[in-house]
């Protein structure tokens, strides 16, 4: 197989492996008689969890087939929205309650996040940084 071939193959499975995590997400913690039965402390270890695993598909897939700088981009995109996401988790848990708004507003960030968008522009910009000019 093709080096070119290889990066599809990478590429398209992580794809898959993110959506996946994403559909499971969805169909399991937003659920609503899940999401009405479990408390906030577990519901932000899942989310956590899913953060962390969307970047790990990431992490794994743009190590064989990107060059290091679209890793470091990876790398640096995920830890400043994770980082965002404790901080905010965080004020809640310990200092003050957030106001429903601004909750739900975290939690669709959070999906956005988990979700396959990150890693297909990620990955579009990658087979564009690889492209020759003349072709």
């Amino acid at each position: 197989m093709q080096r070119r071939d290889k990066v599809r193959l990478y590429f398209f499975l992580g794809l898959l492996a993110t959506a996946i995590l994403y559909s499971a997400y969805n169909l399991y913690i937003l659920d609503p008689w899940v999401y009405m039965d479990m408390d906030r402390g577990t519901r932000r270890f899942y989310r956590f969890g899913g953060v962390i695993i969307a970047w790990l598909i990431g992490f794994i897939v743009f190590r064989k087939t990107a060059p290091a700088w679209f890793l470091q981009l990876w790398n640096i995109l995920y830890s400043a929205s994770l980082g965002l996401l404790l901080f905010l988790a965080g004020y809640d848990a310990f200092i003050h309650p957030l106001p429903p708004a601004l909750r739900q507003l975290i939690s669709t960030f959070n999906e956005a996040v988990i979700s396959p968008i990150p890693y297909v522009v990620i990955g579009l910009l990658n087979f564009a940084s690889r492209r020759s000019p003349t072709s």
